[in-house]
């Protein structure tokens, strides 16, 4: 992951916005609200796909740069690894703003400075308020995690949006002429705290800013940075100096802090925005919805407890952040059982190429394998299957081995039982009990899809609209 360094105009980002950008995402042909309006569950999933198709959204991205595109390709892996059905959903819905929305810049984000005389009231009020003692936060969304919650002091700014728009219509001019939706904080994160990876609300917060009002920490060349994804498939770390501000593209930008604070304090003011035009931005949640694509959830999905979901913050592997809980074993299973079902025909879950997100300078490409090493792999991975496709006088034999196998990965130890009992009246039958052995393997794979039926399913953006 590069590091970006502090300065005041980042020199590897200056004038970001006036370089062609590539665009990114698609435009609906027809937005939700045109075809009667959408909301997760109201319709069954066939219904949604033809709605879907009427909108004309489809899961093709021609425009993407390479290494954006296989960034994307490996977090759709890993989420349909996830075999908890909420935390997969929302995930998905995440993803799919992600790669659906346009973009405004070449790059997705940039820092400036804020407008001194604004910093100094801000601060004043920021060090007041922690010289007397905070307030707790009220609502702290679930993906902030630490031992400690968040502190709150209102910035006292009444005009606060208006003071900052210019600052961010003259860096997304493409954008138009912007309205002010939502200025927050300020809010002081407390030591340990860490923040999931996330895009913001579609609907509201489309061009944003976080101004840093002061922090402490522990040592001065540990920062705490911000970390966001650019539209180049890269990861940037951005440690802000007290006074700057991050202006980012918050509903396409994933973005998030993945350390844990180590500090007494650290202090961000957020304020969001959105383009007047609706031509601009024709999107809402409900186009998100409708966007994701079918397929999400196929099996194994559905087994019981919370596993790793935090509402609308993304959760898979590559998105880990400090103080995340860890994954049961029985997700663990799961995953392996999903791994050994993929079938690599299927554009919903074809393995991607290996990318390398970088450590070293941001503005070296990831580079994938190419076709020959993919084969190389899968030459040396059959090469080595434990279970080979067997000869035709022992593949059905083989085939219930193969069940029972499943029974072990995804925990179900009465199944075996009836395994045995039925290998042997399976060879007592002479071989006529085909049909029921397939039938019994597609039965143990798909071990709780009746949990992912969408009718009965609300996502977080349900209930952070207060949808029932």
């Amino acid at each position: 992951m590069a590091c970006v360094p502090r300065t005041r105009l980042l020199a590897c980002l200056g004038l970001a916005y006036f370089a062609a950008a590539a665009q990114l995402g698609q435009r609906p042909a027809k937005r939700a609200e045109e075809l009667g309006g959408y909301r997760w569950g109201s319709k069954t999933e066939p219904e949604r796909l033809q709605l879907r198709e009427e909108a004309g959204w489809a899961w093709h991205f021609p425009t993407e740069p390479e290494a954006y595109r296989q960034h994307q390709e490996q977090r759709q892996e890993e989420i349909m690894s996830l075999t908890h059905t909420s935390e997969r959903l929302d995930n998905w819905v995440q993803f799919t703003q992600i790669r659906m929305v346009s973009n405004f810049t070449r790059l997705g984000f940039d820092v400036v400075d804020a407008p001194p005389e604004l910093f100094a009231r801000l601060k004043q009020r920021y060090y007041d308020a922690l010289e007397k003692g905070p307030r707790q936060e009220s609502s702290v969304p679930i993906g902030i995690y630490g031992p400690i919650k968040p502190d709150f002091v209102h910035h006292g700014e009444s005009g606060l949006l208006e003071q900052l728009r210019p600052i961010h219509e003259a860096w997304t001019p493409t954008a138009g002429t912007l309205r002010g939706t939502a200025s927050y904080g300020i809010r002081i994160y407390r030591r340990g705290n860490a923040l999931a990876w996330h895009a913001d609300r579609v609907d509201t917060h489309v061009i944003s800013s976080i101004l840093h009002i002061g922090h402490h920490y522990d040592n001065e060349e540990e920062p705490w940075p911000i970390e966001i994804e650019g539209h180049d498939g890269h990861r940037y770390k951005v440690a802000l100096e007290p006074g700057q501000m991050l202006l980012y593209e918050s509903a396409k930008c994933p973005h998030g802090r993945s350390s844990a604070l180590k500090g007494d304090h650290y202090g961000a003011l957020f304020c969001h925005f959105m383009p007047q035009d609706k031509n601009k931005w024709p999107y809402s949640q409900q186009d998100v919805w409708l966007a994701v694509p079918p397929r999400w959830d196929e099996p194994p999905i559905g087994h019981s407890g919370n596993g790793r979901w935090a509402g609308a913050f993304l959760t898979h592997d590559m998105m880990e952040v400090a103080g995340m809980p860890p994954r049961s074993e029985q997700e663990l299973r799961l995953a392996r059982l999903r791994r050994r079902t993929m079938h690599p025909t299927d554009p919903m879950v074809k393995p991607s190429k290996s990318l390398a997100t970088g450590d070293g300078d941001h503005t070296k490409m990831a580079q994938g394998v190419d076709n020959s090493d993919v084969a190389a792999s899968a030459a040396a991975a059959e090469a080595t299957d434990p279970n080979p496709v067997p000869a035709p006088g022992g593949a059905l034999q083989a085939l219930f081995t193969r069940s029972v196998g499943v029974a072990l990965e995804a925990g179900i130890g009465s199944s075996l039982a009836v395994s045995g009992v039925a290998l042997l009246f399976f060879f007592a039958s002479g071989g006529t009990l085909i049909g029921l052995a397939l039938l019994f393997r597609r039965v143990l794979i798909t071990r709780g899809r009746s949990l992912t039926r969408t009718k009965h399913l609300k996502t977080d953006e349900d209930r952070r609209f207060s949808f029932r």
